[in-house]
């Protein structure tokens, strides 16, 4: 990814009132914000598919937007 810019990103590993794991991202945003690991999975396959879209690979060969995909999260 040409001109990414790399910040750093502070999290801490806590847990919610119902003992589930949680995590607490500190960024430039703002402190606090609280998210749980199965929704950063499915920001992770997000992220996965942004880079994809970049590498020039979707729809080669065919025109754009005739390929489908599928992700399973």
């Amino acid at each position: 990814m040409s001109g990414m810019i790399v910040r750093k990103l502070e999290y801490r590993l806590i847990q919610d009132r119902h003992q589930e794991s949680l995590v607490m991202l500190d960024s430039p945003l703002g402190n606090g914000q609280e998210i749980y690991p199965e929704s950063l999975r499915v920001l992770a396959t997000v992220l996965k598919i942004a880079d994809e879209a970049e590498t020039g690979e979707v729809g080669k060969g065919l025109p754009l937007g005739t390929q489908n995909y599928a992700v399973l999260i």
